[in-house]
C-alpha cells in the first residue's frame, strides 16, 4: 500500500519537530489512528507530547474483555501504541477545549468514545470527521452503515449532527479516508443527506 505508512516523515517534511509537540489528540484506538503513536523502538515518537482522547473510549479499549475479544489487527496495536503512553493520556469527560482553538466534540458510534476536533481561527472552522464517514457515500445515503461501526444508530445521530454543523456554518471538512488526499471538502444539504464538494488545490 504505497499510499500510507508515511506518518513518521511528514511533520519533519512540515518544519516540525516532533521533540516540539506537545499534544496528541486520539480521535479513537483502531489501529489506523494510534499506529502513529510509538516507533518500531517501542519509543514515543512524540517524547514531550500529552494525548488526550474521550474516556470512554479509553475504557472501552483499555478494558481486558474488550481485548480478549478482539482480533489481533485492532488489540495488538492497542497494547503496543496506546497502554504503554499511559502516563501521558488525559481524559475528557465532556465536550470543550482542548488547547486554544482547537475543540474536541463526542461523535459516538463508531466507536464509543470517538472524538471529531473544530478548529477555528479568525472565525473560520475546520472540522476534522475522523471516522464518522468513510466514505463521500456516506454523506449521500447516511443511514448505510459500516461494518465498522460499534453502534451504528449513534454513529448515524453523529454524522447527521457533524454534516448539519458544516453545512450551516460552512465549515471546511477534513475527512480522514475520503480520497483524493488531502480529503478536504466542503458539505451542502441535498436530498436526505448532504453532497461532498472536494477542495484538492492548495
Amino acid at each position: 500500500m504505497a499510499d500510507v505508512g508515511h506518518f513518521p516523515e511528514r511533520p519533519r517534511r512540515a518544519g516540525v519537530d516532533p521533540a516540539d509537540v506537545g499534544r496528541v489528540i486520539v480521535t479513537h484506538a483502531h489501529p489506523d489512528h494510534i499506529g502513529g503513536n510509538v516507533g518500531a523502538d517501542g519509543a514515543p515518537r512524540f517524547p514531550s507530547a500529552r494525548l488526550t482522547m474521550r474516556r470512554e473510549e479509553w475504557d472501552h479499549w483499555t478494558a481486558d474483555e474488550t481485548l480478549a475479544a478482539q482480533p489481533p489487527l485492532y488489540a495488538e496495536p492497542v497494547r503496543r501504541h496506546l497502554l504503554p503512553l499511559a502516563d501521558r493520556v488525559e481524559l475528557l469527560d465532556e465536550d470543550g477545549e482542548i488547547v486554544p482553538g482547537i475543540h474536541a466534540l463526542h461523535a459516538p458510534g463508531h466507536t464509543p468514545g470517538h472524538l471529531a476536533v473544530a478548529i477555528r481561527s479568525a472565525g473560520e472552522e475546520l472540522l476534522y470527521i475522523s471516522d464518522a464517514a468513510l466514505h463521500p457515500l456516506h454523506l449521500e445515503h447516511p443511514d448505510w452503515a459500516s461494518g465498522f461501526e460499534i453502534d451504528a444508530p449513534r454513529a448515524l445521530e453523529s454524522r447527521r449532527r457533524l454534516f448539519d454543523r458544516a453545512a450551516d456554518g460552512g465549515s471546511l471538512v477534513l475527512a480522514f479516508h475520503f480520497h483524493p488526499f488531502p480529503s478536504r471538502g466542503g458539505v451542502e444539504r441535498a436530498g436526505r443527506g448532504w453532497a461532498w464538494r472536494p477542495l484538492t488545490s492548495r
